[in-house]
């Protein structure tokens, strides 16, 4: 007991307090970031997508049942029977609507062969659509998950830090072979 009594603490509370000051600032940032996320996903939540089979053909339905309209509606068919060298999907893209405002409901009827042959089977396989914040999503069908389209990627994704580590990567690399040849 003595040795704590004897030691000089000095700027040992200060900097504990400057911790954990810093790592409040960083929690309300987060909260802040999730709950803005949140907020962007739940127009696109509320557009429910599903699709019905019979003989002929796929009939894919949307209802918005959320409180702003959507636009640029489409449904994404996997080609089974088509490939392309060095691609493993083949997708073609039916128009649902330009709009579809709240509360309504449209449909689409995607044919299940294309090509007189048969040979390219059309199946449904997701709907894209942009929201009124023009954000851009993709509803998987057969899951009926909800993925974001990053057509610009925000300051802090995953996409842009990957993309500058890339950029930092060649940077270093171009430095080191200019220091080798001079």
């Amino acid at each position: 007991m003595q040795i704590a009594q004897d030691m000089d603490w000095g700027t040992v509370p200060a900097w504990f307090s400057a911790i954990l000051s810093g790592g409040s600032v960083i929690l309300a940032l987060y909260i802040i970031l999730r709950d803005r996320k949140k907020a962007e996903r739940s127009d696109a939540l509320k557009l429910i997508c599903w699709d019905a089979f019979s003989n002929e053909a796929y009939t894919t339905h949307v209802i918005n049942a959320s409180d702003r309209a959507v636009h640029g509606v489409q449904v994404v068919c996997w080609l089974k029977g088509q490939s392309v060298p060095g691609e493993e999907y083949v997708f073609e893209r039916f128009g649902v609507a330009s709009d579809i405002r709240p509360g309504e409901e449209k449909t689409v009827a995607t044919p299940r062969w294309l090509g007189d042959d048969r040979g390219q089977k059309c199946i449904p396989w997701a709907v894209e659509f942009q929201d009124s914040d023009g954000l851009h999503w993709v509803r998987d069908l057969q899951t009926g998950r909800l993925h974001e389209q990053n057509q610009s990627p925000r300051l802090f994704s995953r996409y842009t830090l990957m993309h500058w580590r890339e950029v930092w990567r060649k940077r270093r690399m171009i430095r080191a072979i200019a220091q080798r040849r001079a």
